[in-house]
């Protein structure tokens, strides 16, 4: 149940920060720059609520920030060449998945 109500707020929460996103690109990169954003909140909130797990301490800490600029700068170039969504798609799963606790 709490996976089905996280999942229902995650696209609720998508949907809506697409429509705050940059109009002049496309929904596909809008939706790209929507999950960066909601990954970033949620391990900025997660490292906030329990700041002692692997993902939130150095070293992790630091291979995290840089997955997280990898994945912005592959966001950005996308909005400039939508040929590159694929690229900030792959950089985005990267970040989601190191700041996933398993």
């Amino acid at each position: 149940m709490k996976k089905q109500l996280f999942a229902g707020a995650f696209i609720f929460v998508s949907i809506s920060l697409i429509s705050c996103v940059n109009p002049g690109v496309s929904n596909k990169v809008n939706a790209a720059v929507a999950s960066l954003t909601l990954a970033e909140q949620t391990y900025a909130r997660t490292c906030r609520d329990v700041p002692t797990l692997v993902i939130c301490v150095d070293p992790m800490k630091m291979k995290i920030k840089e997955l997280d600029m990898k994945a912005y700068n592959a966001v950005k170039l996308a909005e400039a060449n939508e040929a590159m969504l694929s690229f900030a798609i792959a950089a985005i799963s990267d970040f989601t998945n190191a700041t996933t606790v398993r």
